[in-house]
């Protein structure tokens, strides 16, 4: 299972060699049995969202919205673009939860940025109101006051300025 990875690219290009003093992770929960991708603070700019679900055995698949226009998201459910976005068409039955880890790629100003979550926890359960980070459960206030300690939301104003 793949898990807890995190790629960064700029505008510069990758740089796999770069280690940022703070894992990136995006807060996601099941809700009422959709996948809801929460970025804890807005993410400004954003052309394209992109999702890679992987598991082991299967072949991936490739997902996503694009926009006309930059926006401005944060908060979603998978099959259900953000406003300002058209989906790029799903393949038939695609069920998320039948895979372990979704690869999130977001195309704004500053480049590509990528988060990798762990789905077997969020498909296994229904969370009500509290979001997987990493390993723990958290409720949204929690989610924002590790945001700089614990770790860096994906639109974080300290990831941009780094």
């Amino acid at each position: 299972m793949l898990a807890g990875a995190v790629g960064w690219c700029g505008l510069a290009g990758c740089d796999p060699g770069w280690e940022r003093p703070l894992p990136v992770e995006v807060p996601a929960r099941s809700d009422e049995g959709a996948l809801e991708i929460w970025t804890g603070v807005p993410c400004v700019g954003v052309t394209k969202i992109e999702y890679l679900f992987r598991a082991e055995g299967v072949e991936p698949i490739t997902v996503g919205y694009r926009a006309r226009r930059p926006q401005i998201v944060e908060r979603w459910r998978f099959g259900s673009p953000p406003a300002g976005f058209r989906a790029i068409p799903l393949p038939p039955d695609v069920e998320w939860r039948s895979f372990e880890d979704l690869l999130i790629r977001m195309d704004g100003p500053g480049g590509q940025r990528s988060v990798t979550l762990d789905l077997t926890p969020i498909a296994d359960e229904e969370a009500g109101s509290d979001y997987l980070v990493g390993r723990e459960w958290l409720d949204q206030d929690a989610v924002l006051a590790g945001d700089g300690v614990d770790y860096a939301l994906p639109c974080s104003p300290d990831l941009a300025a780094g």
